[in-house]
């Protein structure tokens, strides 16, 4: 270390520490209070101010916890370049677990090497935690390579001693920086039940359960800039143990390759960053900022009770799913990226209310997914906007690729989203899916397809839902038989607002296709526009009455078109409003006994009528004035439409 450099660091540990009885000066280039050195086959302990030989020992570990002994108000070790290596076990850390070198005592401590070329490196079957700190405080540990030789442990299973490389249990204040922890046989760095910890810019690879932890009651924790490289279990883990965890922020960690599969403790979950605790306790106020996880099996997740956190910014790539969450509540994932997910749903909210997903990319969902949708809500009052979905292509064989899936969810908001599809053999996905969702709002979403056989916006038992100001243009070929269109709805979706929607369905059969068969809360279809050229709003009254409310301003946007009709008697509806209306009626197939009555503003003008393929007749209608037809046919097919 450089002079300038250690004049620097000297001026914040005066701040940082309370000044030790064996008052800190310069040695050479280094500032600290006793220096460690190898020496051939021994361990030294030297006075920094005087340069003279306190202690030498061939117990590296023994040697290193003497010299902190010696500091009983606290100072600095400098551990000079080499491997040491750590055999005995001289902390007690409790309840089992012990570690090689540390403190229960003494605090103020700084714990100092020269980078990656001081190793503190465990032996064959030490079997304890390289450094642990108990109720100590205001310790830094920095530049020094800690070397769990994991695959020399013979301690086996999820008994104790866990094989950390640093772990601090009740302190406050402690930071550990640019240290490189690898190959620990449980976890890398632990924090517990500890206040303002701070650890940043650490390096921590293959160690087989988990990355970095932090657990217990804690308040004000910040893990910044560290690469978590290779782990089973976790790789950054937020566990409100019989504590809550409060404050904390969590920014511009790397996390990758979660998949080891070596876990002491039989759980290879495989999660980037991971939300747990005890029963009772939260997590509160927590901010998830600016990190990347690549290849993990849940990119973050959380079964725990969760307040108030703010994920924004964060890149998921090559996961399993994106954002798993249960029990969040006040969660805002906004402004990142989530791309090739292996599983899906990328996003899935399964838990909790008031969750926000706000202007994050997804893309690239496997075809072959599980479950291949982008964004998946179980919950009420979320809010999932400006969001930009890319889909597909879905191959022939595979399931449903789904933009957003509102399933069983009630007062939710959909806005300003952006899903289109990827252009390829496949079919048959679906921009928006509500699916037994009631009293939703969907309002300005965009959704663009070229791929066969698409479905803009598609309602499943659902009712009470208002779609609103949306733009669905898919341009790909269409099915000439089936419910396919750029809005539909089936049987049992009823009392649900479709208006002012701009639809383009290319070869469609129907820009909006509604089956509803409640004839009490028909579907209100209302100055929805758009170009479609075969026109017609398909099956607008199948066993039931729906409300077909025109503008007198397109005629593919108020015709209607019915296959096959059933007893007992089908009813329509149509009502005209701001303009006069000429409404049209025509047989355009029918066999076998049929008949048929017509009404126009409440007067019956035809009654019974069995007509034949390619009767017709016109009426026109004031605003205001309604036009109802009821049918009775064992296949019929017939026509409505609007000039």
């Amino acid at each position: 270390m450089k002079a300038a450099g250690v004049l620097v660091l000297g001026v914040l540990l005066a701040c940082l520490f309370v000044s030790p009885v064996n008052a800190e000066e310069f040695h050479g280039e280094m500032l600290c209070s006793i220096e460690v050195e190898i020496n051939g086959g021994y361990t030294l302990m030297k006075d920094c101010r005087t340069g003279s030989l306190l202690f030498h020992s061939t117990d590296a570990a023994s040697l290193i916890n003497d010299a902190i002994g010696n500091l009983t108000t606290g100072g600095t070790i400098f551990i000079r370049a080499g491997t040491y290596t750590l055999t005995s076990h001289n902390v007690n850390m409790g309840a089992g677990q012990t570690a090689a070198v540390g403190s229960s005592s003494i605090s103020n401590i700084e714990l100092e090497g020269e980078g990656n070329t001081t190793v503190l490196r465990l032996g064959a079957n030490a079997n304890t935690a390289i450094i642990g700190l108990l109720n100590v405080n205001r310790w830094y540990i920095h530049d020094l390579q800690l070397d769990g030789n994991r695959a020399n442990q013979n301690a086996t299973g999820n008994t104790k001693p866990f094989l950390f490389g640093i772990e601090s249990f009740g302190g406050n204040n402690i930071r550990v920086e640019y240290v490189y922890v690898h190959d620990c046989k449980t976890f890398g760095i632990g924090v517990a039940y500890g206040n303002n910890p701070i650890i940043a810019d650490n390096w921590v690879v293959n160690c087989n359960a988990n990355g970095i932890g932090i657990d217990g009651s804690m308040v004000g924790a910040v893990v910044s800039h560290n690469v978590i490289i290779g782990a089973s279990d976790v790789g950054l883990d937020i566990g409100a143990f019989d504590g809550n965890i409060v404050g904390s922020t969590f920014d511009n960690n790397i996390v990758q390759d979660i998949s080891l599969g070596l876990s002491p403790f039989g759980v290879n979950s495989g999660d980037g960053i991971y939300f747990e605790g005890s029963e009772g306790y939260v997590i509160n106020a927590t901010t998830l900022d600016a990190n990347t996880i690549d290849t993990a099996s849940f990119g973050i997740a959380g079964l725990q009770t969760s307040y108030q956190i703010l994920a924004e910014g964060n890149i998921m790539r090559n996961v399993g799913q994106g954002i798993y969450l249960t029990s969040f509540n006040g969660f805002t994932a906004s402004d990142g990226t989530i791309d090739t997910v292996k599983v899906g749903p990328a996003i899935q909210v399964a838990g909790g209310t008031d969750v926000r997903i706000i202007g994050v990319t997804i893309r690239e969902i496997y075809a072959a997914s599980t479950y291949p949708y982008a964004i998946e809500s179980d919950i009420d009052n979320t809010t999932i906007g400006q969001n930009n979905i890319v889909l597909g292509p879905r191959p022939p064989s595979g399931p449903t690729e789904i933009g957003v899936l509102l399933s069983s969810a009630t007062h939710n908001m959909l806005t300003k989203n952006i899903v289109s599809s990827l252009l390829g053999p496949g079919c048959c996905n679906v921009g928006i899916e509500l699916s037994n969702a009631s009293y939703n709002t969907i309002v300005n979403n965009r959704v663009y397809s070229e791929n066969n056989y698409e479905t803009g916006i598609y309602m499943f038992a659902s009712q009470h839902n208002t779609v609103q100001g949306n733009v669905v243009r898919l341009t790909g070929g269409a099915a000439t038989t089936g419910c396919t269109a750029p809005i539909a709805m089936d049987g049992t979706s009823h009392g649900n607002e479709v208006n002012h929607n701009e639809l383009t369905g290319g070869g469609y059969i129907a820009a909006i296709c509604d089956l509803a068969t409640n004839a009490s809360r028909p579907n209100s279809l209302a100055f929805n526009s758009g170009y479609n050229p075969l026109g017609y709003i398909q099956y607008p009254f199948v066993n039931g009455t729906t409300d077909v409310i025109c503008d007198g301003s397109s005629n593919t946007m108020c015709g209607g078109t019915t296959v096959k009709g059933s007893t007992p008697a089908n009813t329509t509806t149509m009502t005209v409003i701001e303009s006069p209306k000429l409404i049209t009626i025509e047989v355009t197939s029918g066999y076998g006994a049929s008949t048929l009555s017509v009404w126009v503003d409440g007067q019956e003008l035809i009654t019974n009528y069995t007509p034949s393929k390619g009767w017709s007749a016109s009426y026109r209608l004031d605003p205001g004035e309604t036009f109802k037809v009821t049918y009775w046919a064992s296949a019929t097919k017939f026509i409505v439409s609007g000039q």
